[in-house]
């Protein structure tokens, strides 16, 4: 039997939504891809050592121990300057599965009269080398309209965001999409299969006419010389086509260089003289809504 009518719209609703989750998808992966590199080159040119941090406010830290079952009395603690009005607060050591050695965590805390500028914190363990010190570079912004007129990430500097969040926010959504979009293909590939039919994917121009490529069904025998015809996605006939060659996974057929065929046209795969059941090749019309 020929596509029922009713199943042309179905199959082509799919298609469509696949194709807008895709390039929905494609939208937010490009923002998020945006956001990592601004990252990227915010870090790098900063530093991955260097800290920033309004006036009032703290920010935990963490980092590995340079020896071997510290205790809190080993962790050395300067700054520079030493205002007393900024200060790293020790909370503990704790495991890491990571690093494969402890980790030390600590606050910086800042006091609201702190004066804006760059300050040096250096940690130290006893006992280990000059080589193991951490260096962080703290710098104290007076206010969020300075933070943000001095950063480097351009999206902060312009959104006042860091860009590392939307990037993380839009990827979930490019993923939610790319799984909406794997979906919709697969049901369209199920009702192009329910139709005997299949998507031609590719299309090659050659002096005698048209190469076309679509997926192969083991359903039907596809000899060569035999004709197909060929489908508009909403299911009028544009055209014929001859069996080529058909290997286990495409199906090759040759079509005149006038046939107005794309890449999202489709082959009907049932022999022309199964159609109506009978032996004809006589082809029938399609009737569409």
């Amino acid at each position: 039997m020929f596509p029922h009518p009713d199943a042309i719209p179905s199959c082509a609703d799919a298609r469509r939504r696949q194709r807008l989750a895709g390039r929905i998808s494609a939208i937010f992966l490009l923002v998020a891809a945006l956001g990592l590199v601004d990252t990227l080159q915010g870090v790098m040119r900063a530093g991955s050592d260097t800290l920033e941090i309004l006036s009032g406010q703290s920010v935990m830290l963490s980092g590995p121990t340079a020896t071997k079952n510290p205790v809190s009395s080993d962790l050395l603690v300067s700054l520079t300057p030493d205002n007393g009005l900024l200060r790293f607060v020790f909370e503990g050591f704790f495991p890491s599965y990571w690093f494969g050695s402890g980790m030390w965590r600590g606050d910086v805390q800042v006091d609201a009269f702190c004066p804006p500028g760059t300050y040096e914190l250096t940690l130290r363990f006893k006992g280990a080398s000059a080589r193991s010190a951490q260096k962080i570079f703290v710098t104290v912004w007076d206010n969020e309209e300075d933070m943000r007129s001095g950063s480097l990430f351009m999206m902060q500097h312009l959104a006042g965001t860091h860009p590392f969040l939307p990037a993380c926010v839009f990827a979930v959504f490019a993923l939610a999409c790319g799984i909406v979009t794997y979906f919709a293909g697969k049901r369209y590939f199920v009702l192009l299969a329910g139709m005997d039919c299949a998507e031609i994917f590719r299309i090659s121009a050659e002096d005698d006419g048209l190469l076309l490529w679509c997926p192969a069904d083991k359903k039907f025998a596809q000899s060569p010389g035999a004709t197909r015809a060929l489908l508009h996605p909403d299911g009028r006939i544009i055209g014929y086509a001859l069996v080529k060659e058909q290997s286990k996974s495409a199906l090759i057929l040759h079509a005149d260089a006038a046939t107005p065929v794309n890449t999202d046209s489709l082959v009907y795969l049932r022999p022309l003289n199964l159609i109506a059941g009978t032996a004809t090749t006589e082809v029938p019309t399609v009737q569409t809504n």
